[in-house]
């Protein structure tokens, strides 16, 4: 019996790459295919496959692009600096305000230590939550209203519902009754003093801050965009991942078809090399057959 003789494993030929490389690009331009019908969610939670959402996509910036070009400033989204400065009023404004109103109305004793004055730590909570309060729902209601925003950026009264109108309308009567304690708080601090017109002065400067800031956070929530606008940057962030992913494939997929394709002519090149070198040989041997005054091999029986 013979002894065992492993079998030789041969490399691959250029044709076996290239064959191997076109296979692998076949594959990634079938993820590339099966990637426009996975599914996404839509800006109201719906289902949608990424090609639907692609077509909805389209189909919105080109309605934003033709308002636009009509001259309409509704799907503007707001200044970073406008956003920033409605930031740092309720920051430096309205919060400090509103604490030194809590501190007057549980007459807090600012001479006591911080650690042990509980009406102290009162009027913090109170005037933190007071000013966060009407900060988001001015927030809140703006952002809400941007619906009826017309193509000027104004906001189309008339055409409001009810509830849209209450909301308006109490959401006014209540920055006004904080900016009427703002007042009483420094007019009576004033009275107080002895400097009843200084502190009338400065009780109106309190209360006109405070009607501005509050006036700058809504206008800054209601000027930020619009709700077409939205969707859109909904539609973006949900279609971004599959569309990077599917050119990240189609390049790699171009890349291997390259390769494929070169390696096959250096295949065939190789090829009709050897083909040549065969026959080269072939031909010497016969012109020294033929010179050594023997027969053609070609023609031997």
């Amino acid at each position: 019996m013979p002894p065992y003789r492993p079998p030789v494993v041969l490399p691959p030929t250029e044709q076996d790459r290239a064959a191997e490389k076109a296979a692998r690009a076949g594959e990634l331009r079938r993820l590339v295919d099966r990637g426009a019908v996975r599914i996404v969610r839509g800006p109201r939670r719906q289902l949608l496959t990424v090609g639907d959402a692609q077509e909805r996509a389209d189909a919105l910036q080109t309605v934003l692009d033709l308002e636009e070009e009509g001259g309409s400033v509704r799907h503007r989204p707001a200044a970073r600096l406008h956003k920033l400065l409605a930031l740092a009023v309720v920051s430096l404004v309205d919060l400090p305000v509103m604490l030194w109103v809590t501190v007057g109305v549980f007459n807090v004793d600012l001479t006591l230590p911080a650690a042990n004055n509980l009406p102290l730590w009162i009027s913090v909570v109170v005037a933190v939550l007071a000013t966060a309060g009407v900060t988001a729902t001015l927030q809140h209601l703006g952002h809400d209203l941007r619906q009826h925003k017309n193509a000027r950026r104004h906001l189309d009264v008339v055409a409001l519902p009810l509830s849209s109108k209450l909301a308006l309308v109490g959401m006014t009567l209540l920055v006004v009754a904080v900016a009427l304690l703002a007042f009483a708080r420094v007019y009576t601090e004033g009275v107080l003093s002895g400097a009843d017109g200084l502190g009338t002065l400065l009780a109106v400067l309190v209360a006109l801050v405070m009607l501005i800031s509050a006036w700058l956070v809504f206008w800054t929530a209601f000027a930020d965009g619009s709700p077409e606008g939205d969707d859109l940057v909904h539609y973006g962030k949900v279609i971004r991942p599959h569309l990077v992913a599917g050119q990240r494939w189609e390049d790699e997929a171009d890349r291997l078809e390259r390769e494929s394709i070169l390696l096959t002519d250096r295949d065939r090149r190789n090829t009709a090399r050897l083909e040549t070198v065969w026959i080269e040989r072939a031909d010497r041997r016969r012109r020294g057959a033929l010179g050594a005054g023997g027969a053609d091999p070609d023609k031997r029986e």
